[in-house]
């Protein structure tokens, strides 16, 4: 897609051969895309290595939003903001299942993060906003800056199960609050100009230590399942915290 100003609201993309939806070379644009799907993308060529299911990439433009949607079993990773030199704001997103081959291809070379926030040679600094989001079950990380040395904001979200670390954050001066990780390889892996305020790896509340009991619920159906009438995320209780003060609120 190239465009100048364009809101995308209700759209399910599944089964694309390479990136499914692309934002790319696109200048001084104004964009939203809300309460959408975009899953079990593959490219065969490539072997899983670029099918993402979203990707804003090699552009700018100012004010972008993604909100209430979800990015799952993709080849690759969920979110791709590889080369874009202006801000994001991803908002109340969730991204699952990505890097698992689900398509027997013997050369495999999906990577799998959930939210890919950056990237290049050399990566620009951008200070994307990711706040009210959830990643899981992803084979690499769940929240990871991809080499931006921006100032990125990180606020309020929660990975789980996902199999590298919840937040990688060596590259950038991210602030990261309110953050909360169970069940990843690693926590957090932190960068010298990170600013790091209370989540749950720095905190000794009962509430971050007890592991998976700080959820309601850890059965994702409900997240996975259909989206009521009005297109927005399923209700669910999957991944909510017993407490408010940590994670994203799963809606």
């Amino acid at each position: 897609m190239d465009a100048s100003h364009w809101t995308v609201q209700g759209l399910e993309i599944f089964g694309a051969k390479n990136h499914p939806f692309v934002c790319t070379s696109c200048t001084d644009d104004v964009f939203r895309l809300l309460d959408s799907d975009f899953h079990h993308n593959y490219d065969a060529a490539t072997h899983g290595q670029n099918a993402d299911g979203i990707d804003i990439e090699f552009g700018s433009g100012e004010g972008n939003l993604i909100k209430g949607v979800r990015l799952f079993n993709n080849a690759d990773d969920g979110l791709d903001l590889w080369m874009f030199t202006s801000a994001v704001t991803i908002e109340s997103t969730w991204a699952y299942g990505n890097g698992v081959d689900r398509f027997g291809d013997t050369a495999w070379e999906g990577n799998g993060n959930g939210f890919e926030l950056g990237g290049g040679r050399p990566s620009p600094a951008t200070a994307h906003v990711v706040r009210n989001s959830a990643a899981w079950d992803n084979t690499a990380n769940g929240f990871t800056d991809n080499s931006n040395p921006g100032d990125l904001v990180i606020e309020g979200n929660t990975s789980f199960r996902n199999a590298a670390n919840g937040y990688w954050f060596r590259s950038s001066a991210a602030t990261l609050d309110r953050n909360l990780s169970v069940g990843d390889l690693r926590p957090f892996v932190a960068g010298t100009a990170n600013r790091v305020g209370v989540n749950s790896w720095s905190t000794t509340t009962t509430s971050t230590t007890t592991g998976a009991s700080v959820f309601v619920s850890t059965d994702p159906t409900s997240a996975t399942g259909p989206r009521p009438a009005d297109g927005t995320l399923p209700r669910t209780t999957f991944l909510t915290t017993r407490t408010a003060v940590l994670g994203a609120p799963m809606r």
